[in-house]
């Protein structure tokens, strides 16, 4: 794994991290 494919990862998981967030708020609403 290079560099760059190491931050590709972490760039994704951080968007799935964000997806997450929103997630439990729409699970919060209702």
């Amino acid at each position: 794994m290079n560099f760059l494919d190491y931050g590709l990862l972490a760039k994704i998981n951080s968007i799935n991290n964000q997806v997450k967030r929103e997630f439990m708020k729409i699970i919060v609403f209702y």
